[in-house]
């Protein structure tokens, strides 16, 4: 009962439920193609580029980005995760009051971050800037991704996972592997990473806009930020849990440069093999919301995805 009454509040009709072998088939698609990207991404370019620029430069650029990764709740407040849940339950948001509240988000966020970076007294500001406005770029594609699946379209999101990391691999390859390529420097990297999301997100955006529909009611930012709320502290704590390591290592040792890109290796294994489980994660919960009211679906889908990872 309590499950009809979360999908119907608000003015909400109780969703119809998602063809499970659909959802197993999307899930399928995601899986593969991570399997096939992720190790070209982490250990053909990312492993390459540390080792063009060498463990210090970086590491330098390790905990820069794992700075502005923990920050990077400041430009999403929750509210990707929230719009993601609501699409899901098929609540209509304005979507052009939520791209207002995100700009204002992430240029906040850009001013915390360079307020952080000079207090602890990081002098690499080309690095800080293009890092942090990587992160915009990936939360905007994050939150075009999130409506993607909150409208149940998980195979166009499957794809839209890997869209950026196949364009910087196709991009970087000839960088750093043909016999003509010249000095690779982070900056390149980062621009390169920066022109590829940017991308993915014009794709992303063309994709949720066919699907979107416009809400009869405005939606206040109170109401926005209210239900975003119990996401803020989740996202924040895990974050820290995973990345403030690699910046403390980099700040705190005599060699903290040095240390940080040799952390920096080592972790690289971690998040590759941490991508199924996330992704699967991140698939489960727009599925989960558009069921609610069939909670023996959500428990045997949640356990045949627990019994094959």
């Amino acid at each position: 009962m309590l499950r009809k009454w979360a999908a119907t509040k608000n003015g909400a009709s109780l969703s119809q439920p998602m063809d499970i072998k659909g959802f197993f088939r999307s899930l399928s698609w995601l899986v593969v193609l991570n399997v096939l990207i992720k190790p070209l991404w982490v250990f053909g370019i990312d492993r390459k580029v540390q080792l063009a620029v060498g463990h210090e430069r970086y590491g330098t650029y390790f905990a820069i980005l794992n700075l502005a990764i923990i920050l990077s709740i400041i430009a999403d407040a929750g509210l990707t995760n929230m719009l993601n849940r609501r699409l899901a339950l098929q609540q209509r948001i304005s979507v052009r009051r939520l791209f207002g509240i995100k700009c204002a988000l992430s240029a906040t966020y850009l001013a915390v971050l360079c307020g952080v970076a000079w207090a602890s007294g990081l002098e690499a500001w080309r690095l800080v800037l293009l890092t942090g406005t990587l992160q915009v770029a990936a939360s905007f594609l994050l939150l075009f991704r999130n409506m993607i699946t909150g409208y149940q379209q998980f195979r166009a999101d499957a794809w839209l996972s890997v869209t950026d990391k196949t364009l910087t691999v196709l991009i970087c390859a000839p960088l750093l592997y043909l016999p003509f390529a010249t000095h690779f420097s982070l900056e390149a990297f980062l621009w390169i990473q920066l022109g590829s999301t940017v991308l993915a997100i014009a794709v992303a955006a063309i994709i949720a806009a066919r699907h979107h529909q416009a809400p009869a009611e405005r939606t206040g930012y109170a109401d926005l930020f209210r239900q975003s709320a119990p996401f803020v502290l989740i996202i924040l704590l895990m974050s820290m849990h995973t990345r403030l390591d690699a910046f403390l290592l980099e700040r705190l040792h005599p060699s903290g440069a040095l240390q940080a890109g040799i952390y920096a290796a080592a972790y690289r294994l971690l998040d590759a093999g941490n991508t199924v489980g996330y992704m699967t994660a991140a698939f489960l919960v727009p599925f989960a919301a558009r069921n609610l009211a069939q909670p023996a679906v959500i428990d045997a889908t949640a356990l045949r995805l627990r019994h094959g990872l």
